[in-house]
Formats: structure tokens, C-alpha cells, sequence
């Protein structure tokens, strides 16, 4: 199951492993989630995610030719941006509660 359609027809599933957790807070998470805000930023902040992702499946990919596969239809750039968050906040339960689980075994 795909999570979005970029421009190219290639189905991207919004999925998260370690480089992809790397490769974001490289860019610093709390700064991007800032940057979602600005309707400025967003085209820059949904290429930034879509480069994380497409990289972090083993696809070699630039900045530029992830902007290239963003639509420009506003919707595409909140649906990347709020799959990827609850992805995240999934990622992050699952984590808490794997250093919960260890505090209860010691």
C-alpha cells in the first residue's frame, strides 16, 4: 500500500528505519516542523522528507530531483507531512515503550 503518488506515477509508502530518523535530524526536527508552518517553506520542508524517505530505501536522489516529484497541489505537501508525523509518533510509542518494558525487566 502507497501512501502518496509522486509526479514521476512512482508510489512512495511513507515508512520510517534509522536513516531516515539520521537523515532528519541532520536537518533537526523541531526546525522543520517550524518550517512546515510557513507557507514559504513548505515546498523546501516536503522535499526534505521525500529526499529522507527515497534515500533511506536504498534510492539515490538529489534535493532538486526530489522537488521534481512533488506535485504543486498544497493537499499533496500536508498529506506528506502528516503521514510522516503520525508515522513518527507511532515510531516514537513503539520506542517508549520498548525503555519502559527495559526499566520493568532490570
Amino acid at each position: 500500500m502507497s501512501d502518496i503518488t509522486l509526479t514521476n506515477g512512482e508510489n512512495l509508502e511513507i515508512s520510517i528505519n534509522w536513516l531516515t530518523l539520521k537523515l532528519l535530524s541532520d536537518y533537526g526536527l523541531e526546525k522543520l516542523n517550524k518550517k512546515m508552518k510557513s507557507e514559504n517553506n513548505q515546498m523546501e520542508v516536503a522535499s526534505i522528507l521525500i529526499y529522507s524517505i527515497l534515500r533511506s530505501n536504498g534510492k539515490k536522489i538529489s534535493h532538486e530531483e526530489a522537488l521534481s516529484l512533488i506535485s504543486v497541489d498544497d493537499d499533496s505537501i500536508f498529506k506528506i507531512f502528516n503521514i510522516f508525523s503520525d508515522k513518527m509518533k507511532a515510531f516514537k510509542k513503539k520506542q517508549e515503550g520498548r525503555i519502559e518494558l527495559q526499566k520493568n525487566m532490570k
